[in-house]
């Protein structure tokens, strides 16, 4: 409909009962894309309840829109003005801004008590909305009266259209640990809870999410569906890869308090953990580490599964003795950088294999197509590694513990979710995806990425999870236990400026304003500056305790 320059979108009104019931009821007949408009008559608490006859429920009446709205319904809001709320219009804006900024606007009715008379007491508060409104960049309609002050409006907000960004980036969490740092305990809880709790990773039918959001997780996480669809055992056996300890040396290897903290988790959501390891014969690691493990893995009702480094080759063999599967695999790494010689979560996840192996499955992947995708056919790594080690490892190819076990090579090549320490800064990291794990270590580090194969043939190709912008971190790690350039991966938007605006207007004189720019102030000022009055203050009228 259009009227004097201003068109008004058609939609269904709620009536102004505020019936949270009644109105749940209007929207049964509400279809796709239809405009939902809902009255609100004020944001202040007190005028609201006046205004509408119903006390306690402006609170329960915000949360229903904020609720529907999360729900993806379009929905503008009638504010309708009168004598008793036109002086709070332009902060009715502001809040509408600030706690239901996804509705599509406000459609500005007048009251009965309201007319062409009062035009000269309107205008000027009229004059503030307006700007608050152009401020905030909100949807509105005009009021629907032949004598409003103006004619043309923007209208209410359009339809959100569907943000395409299939590149989303990938989640790590970096915790701080070590005297100064988080326990390891609460590190390694705060980082399984932050990426949606161990039985994401390896016990699906543990999760406690109601049908519909786990049926809607699936559809959006190609990932998570096939983890929740995976046959696996009642009780699923875990498989913690520790990697390769190529020298025998416990700096290589995680450490056996991180190792039981993660066991403790997966007996916890009702899994039987494994821990794999491959290290030299006669290694440093027989006289106490690997008789650890031992010991953690009898207690968790698991086995510690050992494999040599001698190992050139995994023959294709048919398995004569034992063999082990396993439901869900984690890679546990520590990284390092020794003299040129990085070991992160990507080169880690197959330390379990023979050198000819790695070094196969290292080769394919930095000739890899999907390193050189466009962003809009970017996957994360481990989308796709399956497929990797598949063209390079046979499915009968088996490797064989030392105590004669036999396990799938193919298996041993991939996982689930990635953890890695470091010694120096100590912390702990957790990630869904290894390449993004090995992008904020080797800035960590401060390795050479020109070094690292993977990394700079990811980085050359565009790949957006070596690059920071393809890496969401969160943790509590102080920044100066950060170096290098993954500093600038902690602002949210690194190619857009982050300004703060701080205020002080606590009291009713001194009033001051400073702005920030990534830190640095820009520019600061006192009213009393402006208006060449020492102590000035302003507070609006009949409202002598306002500020």
């Amino acid at each position: 409909m259009n009227t004097g320059g201003t068109t008004y979108e058609n939609g269904t009104r709620l009536p102004d009962t505020y019936d949270l019931r009644a109105w749940d009821n209007e929207l049964l007949s509400l279809s796709g894309e239809q405009l939902l408009l809902v009255p609100l008559p004020s944001h202040v608490p007190e005028l609201f309840h006046a205004l509408t006859d119903r006390p306690n429920v402006f609170e329960d009446t915000v949360q229903w829109i904020t609720q529907r709205l999360d729900q993806g319904l379009r929905i503008a809001l009638v504010h309708q003005l009168s004598s008793a709320n036109l002086r709070e219009a332009p902060d009715f804006v502001r809040f509408v801004d600030d706690r239901l900024r996804a509705t599509a606007g406000i459609r500005f009715e007048i009251h009965a008590d309201m007319s062409e008379n009062d035009l000269p007491g309107i205008r000027p508060w009229w004059q503030a909305t307006r700007v608050a409104l152009d401020e905030r960049e909100l949807g509105w309609e005009n009021p629907h009266v032949g004598w409003w002050i103006e004619s043309a409006a923007p209208g209410l907000s359009p339809p959100a259209e569907e943000e395409r960004f299939p590149a989303a980036p990938e989640d790590c969490v970096v915790m701080a640990t070590g005297p100064s740092g988080t326990p390891l305990s609460q590190a390694v809880s705060n980082i399984l809870s932050k990426l949606g709790g161990f039985e994401r990773f390896i016990h699906p039918a543990r999760l406690t999410l109601p049908p519909e959001l786990l049926a809607r997780y699936c559809a959006d996480e190609p990932r998570d569906n096939e983890r929740v669809h995976r046959q696996v055992r009642a009780e699923p056996w875990v498989l913690f890869k520790l990697g390769l300890a190529r020298h025998g040396k416990g700096v290589e290897c995680p450490t056996i308090p991180l190792v039981e903290e993660l066991c403790e988790h997966a007996q916890r959501v009702g899994t039987r953990p494994f821990i794999a390891i491959r290290t030299p014969i006669n290694s440093e690691l027989e006289a106490d580490y690997l008789p650890d493990l031992e010991s953690l893995s009898s207690r968790f009702g698991g086995r510690l599964l050992v494999l040599s480094e001698e190992d050139a080759h995994e023959p294709t063999i048919t398995a004569t003795g034992e063999t082990l599967s396993f439901d869900f695999v984690v890679h546990v790494g520590r990284a390092k950088d020794s003299e040129g010689d990085f070991l992160g979560a990507v080169k880690g996840m197959w330390g379990l294999l023979s050198g000819e192996s790695r070094k196969l499955l290292y080769e394919a992947l930095t000739s890899a197509p999907a390193l050189t995708a466009t962003e809009q056919d970017c996957r994360p790594l481990s989308a796709w590694h399956r497929e990797l080690v598949s063209e390079v490892i046979s499915e009968t190819t088996m490797l064989r513990t030392r105590d004669g076990i036999d396990l799938s090579a193919s298996q041993l090549a991939t996982a689930d979710f990635w953890l890695q320490e470091v010694s120096a800064p100590e912390m702990v990291l957790g990630s869904t995806d290894p390449y993004p794990l090995d992008r904020f270590l080797v800035d960590t580090l401060g390795s050479d990425v020109k070094d690292i194969a993977h990394l700079q043939r990811a980085i050359d190709g565009g790949y957006i999870y070596a690059l920071h912008r393809g890496v969401r971190i969160s943790g509590d790690t102080p920044p100066d236990r950060v170096i290098g350039s993954s500093r600038p991966s902690l602002k949210r938007n690194p190619h857009k400026p982050l300004r703060i605006l701080g205020l002080a207007s606590t009291t009713l004189q001194n009033h001051a304003a400073t702005l920030l720019e990534d830190g640095r102030i820009v520019a600061a000022v006192q009213e009393e500056r402006i208006r060449r009055r020492k102590q000035i203050g302003w507070n609006p009228s009949e409202k002598p305790n306002a500020t």
